[in-house]
C-alpha cells in the first residue's frame, strides 16, 4: 500500500529532516499472527535511531465493512525527537546520571510523523482512516484536533473540528464507533480511527499535543505541533466508504472464569540526593531472576498491576491481547512497607474506548491498581506436549524503563 507523501510546515529550528514516507512491508514467514484486524509494530532500544515499524492486519470480516481503504486509508506513526543544527538525531546523555547511554526517559523538541517533522497532509473533502502508533521512547500524547490557518497556526475549538471517529485499539476492531475530539495516547498504544472531512472543503486543521512530559507530573520540553489536515484537494470521485454503526461481535472475557488473580507491583529506586530513577522494577525482580508468572495454556487470569512510582506506566504484555476490568486507589505506603494491598474509594470503570475492545498496552496510574483480564492462547498450530514452556515477555512500553530492567519473562504451560 503506498502512503501518500506528507509535507512539511516551516520549522523554527531549520533543521532539514524530510525523508521520503516508504510503504508498509509485507511481513516475512516466522512472524506468529495470533489476532486479526489490528495495527502490529516492531520496536527495539534503538527505534531512535529509525528501527520501529508498523504493518497492518486484515481479514474478510474487516474487508466487509466498506471503510476507508486504499490511498484513504493512511498509517501514522509518530515519534519525537531531537536535532542538533546539520539535522543529526540527538540523544543527550543524561547529566550526572548512571549510564553513558541511557536516560531515565527521552523527550524530543520536535514531533515527527512517519518520519518528518510537524507535517502536513493535503486530503479530499471525504473520510479517510488513519492508523496512529505512538512510537515514542517516553512522550505521551493529548492530541487535538483544532480548526487551523495554512501556516498551522490554531484559529478555533476542537468542537468546530471533525472528531476523531475510534474503531479500533491494539488488538483488534471496536464494537462500535466511538467519537471524541481529543485521544490519549501512551507508547506503544495503538488507535484505528476515521476522520470525515466531507464538510470541510478548503479548511485547515492542526493535531496540536498539551500532555506533560513526564507523564502526568511534567517538569520537562512539551512538543505541542503535530501535523497539519489541508483539505485542500479536489474530490477525485464520489465518496462510498462509510463508518458503520456497529463493527464486529465483542466476546467479553468472563472475570468468573480467571483461575488466579496476580498482584504485579511496578516500583522505581531513585536517588536520594535528586530523585534521579536510577532503576524500576516489575514485581520487585530484576530479568534475570527466576520466573515467578508461568500461566496455563488456554487459562484466563487477572493481572493487577500495583504502580507505586510517580509515572504513567504503559505496561504491555506479549502474545496475550487483553480487556481492561477496572482501576482503583490503593494506600501505597502501606503496601510498600508492609505488603498489604489497601483499597480507597470506588473502582473507576474503564475509559469508553477501553472496554469494550481489545488490548495488549494499558495505561497504570500512579496509586491505581489497573486490572486486566486476558486468555493465555497459544498461536493457533502450536504443537505442545505436557509441561512444555513457551517464553514471552511483558514491560513497559516507555522504552528508557523496559532497557533498564522493567521487563520480565513469562511462561505459558503447555
Amino acid at each position: 500500500m503506498a502512503i501518500p507523501r506528507l509535507g512539511l510546515l516551516p520549522m523554527a529550528d531549520g533543521a532539514d529532516v524530510d525523508p521520503e514516507c516508504q510503504p508498509i512491508s509485507q511481513r516475512s514467514a516466522g512472524l506468529h499472527i495470533l489476532v486479526s484486524r489490528s495495527r502490529a509494530w516492531d520496536h527495539a532500544s534503538e527505534c531512535l535511531r529509525g528501527l520501529a515499524g508498523m504493518y497492518l492486519i486484515r481479514d474478510d470480516e474487516e474487508d466487509a465493512l466498506n471503510l476507508p481503504k486504499g490511498r484513504f486509508d493512511i498509517p501514522l506513526l509518530i515519534q519525537d525527537r531531537s536535532f542538533a543544527a546539520d539535522g543529526a538525531l540527538v540523544y543527550p546523555p543524561a547529566p550526572q546520571g548512571t549510564h553513558p547511554m541511557w536516560m531515565q526517559e527521552f523527550f524530543g523538541e520536535t514531533v515527527c510523523v512517519n518520519g518528518k517533522a510537524t507535517p502536513y497532509l493535503e486530503v479530499e473533502p471525504r473520510k479517510y482512516r488513519f492508523r496512529l502508533v505512538n512510537g515514542s521512547n517516553a512522550r505521551f500524547y493529548h492530541l487535538t484536533m483544532l480548526p487551523s490557518d495554512k501556516s498551522g497556526k490554531p484559529i478555533g475549538r476542537a468542537v468546530d473540528a471533525p472528531a476523531f471517529n475510534q474503531i479500533g485499539s491494539d488488538a483488534g476492531l471496536m464494537p462500535a464507533p466511538q467519537a471524541f475530539h481529543y485521544l490519549i495516547v501512551s507508547p506503544g498504544e495503538r488507535f484505528d480511527i476515521v476522520i470525515d472531512f466531507s464538510e470541510s472543503a478548503g479548511k485547515n486543521f492542526v493535531i496540536t499535543n498539551d500532555a506533560p512530559a513526564p507523564y502526568a507530573r511534567g517538569g520537562e520540553v512539551v512538543a505541542t505541533e503535530v501535523m497539519q489536515f489541508r483539505v485542500s484537494k479536489p474530490l477525485s470521485g464520489k465518496d462510498t466508504s462509510s463508518l458503520p454503526e456497529t463493527l464486529v461481535p465483542f466476546a467479553p472475557l468472563n472475570v468468573a472464569d480467571a483461575v488466579q488473580e496476580r498482584v504485579l507491583d511496578l516500583t522505581e529506586m531513585d536517588r536520594p540526593s535528586d530523585g534521579y530513577t536510577m532503576i524500576g522494577l516489575l514485581g520487585r525482580k530484576h530479568w534475570c531472576d527466576p520466573i515467578t508468572e508461568s500461566p496455563k495454556a488456554g487459562s484466563t487470569e487477572i493481572w493487577s498491576f500495583a504502580n507505586t512510582t510517580g509515572d504513567v506506566h504503559p505496561i504491555h504484555t506479549h502474545l496475550v491481547r487483553f480487556q481492561v476490568i477496572n482501576r482503583q486507589a490503593f494506600d501505597v505506603q502501606q503496601y510498600l512497607q508492609n505488603n498489604k494491598l489497601v483499597m480507597m474509594g470506588n473502582p473507576m470503570p474503564p475509559e469508553r474506548n477501553e472496554r469494550p475492545a481489545w488490548k495488549d498496552t494499558v495505561k497504570t496510574y500512579p496509586g491505581y491498581l489497573t486490572r486486566v483480564i486476558q486468555r493465555f492462547d497459544l498461536p493457533t498450530g502450536t504443537q505442545t506436549t505436557p509441561g512444555q514452556e513457551f517464553r514471552y515477555v511483558w514491560h513497559c512500553h516507555v522504552l528508557e524503563h523496559e532497557d533498564n530492567e522493567m521487563m520480565r519473562p513469562y511462561n505459558v504451560v503447555g
